[in-house]
C-alpha cells in the first residue's frame, strides 16, 4: 500500500525539480510574501480510496492544487504565466511513488495525473494603493496506484 506521505513527497520532489518559475510554499511552511512579486502554493488534496477487492492493489484518487499569486504591476499576465508553468509540470504526467521510509527508496507505485483545470480568481483590492493581487488556481486530478496489494 502506498501511504499519503509517500504520494505527497513524490509529488513534491517532482514539482521541485520541474517548477522553477517562482518561489513555492508547501503546506505548513510559513512564507513572508510582503516583499515577493509572485509565489505559488502547492497542495496535495482529495484522498479518496477507490473501491477494490482485498487482493487488488490499492488505488487512491488525488488532486494537486497550485495557487499562483502575483502582484506584478509591470506584467499583468504574470499569474496566468505561473499557471501555465504549473500546468506544464503536472498535466499528463506519470510520477513514481517512492518508499522514502526505506533505504534505496524502492518504487511503490505511480501517480498518473490528468489534464489541468485553471480558474482565475483575481479581484481588485479595495485599497487603490495596493493594486491587484492576481490569484490563479490550477487543479490537476489523478490516481495513485500501488504496485502491490494492501495487506
Amino acid at each position: 500500500m502506498v501511504t499519503a506521505e509517500a504520494i505527497t513527497r513524490s509529488l513534491h520532489d517532482h514539482w521541485s525539480v520541474g517548477f522553477t518559475a517562482s518561489t513555492t510554499a508547501y503546506p505548513g511552511q510559513q512564507l513572508e510574501t510582503s516583499a515577493l512579486a509572485d509565489w505559488v502554493e502547492l497542495w496535495v488534496e482529495m484522498w479518496d480510496e477507490a473501491i477494490r477487492r482485498d487482493v487488488a492493489p490499492c488505488a487512491v484518487d488525488v488532486a494537486v492544487t497550485v495557487h499562483c499569486f502575483s502582484r506584478s504591476v509591470s506584467a499583468v499576465t504574470r499569474g496566468q504565466r505561473l499557471a501555465d508553468a504549473a500546468r506544464s509540470v503536472l498535466s499528463h504526467q506519470t510520477i513514481d511513488i517512492r518508499g522514502f521510509e526505506m533505504s534505496g527508496e524502492p518504487l511503490r507505485g505511480h501517480v498518473r495525473l490528468r489534464e489541468a483545470e485553471i480558474r482565475d480568481l483575481t479581484r481588485r483590492d479595495g485599497d487603490e494603493n495596493r493594486g491587484v493581487l492576481q490569484h490563479v488556481v490550477v487543479v490537476v486530478g489523478g490516481r495513485a496506484d500501488s504496485l502491490v496489494a494492501a495487506s
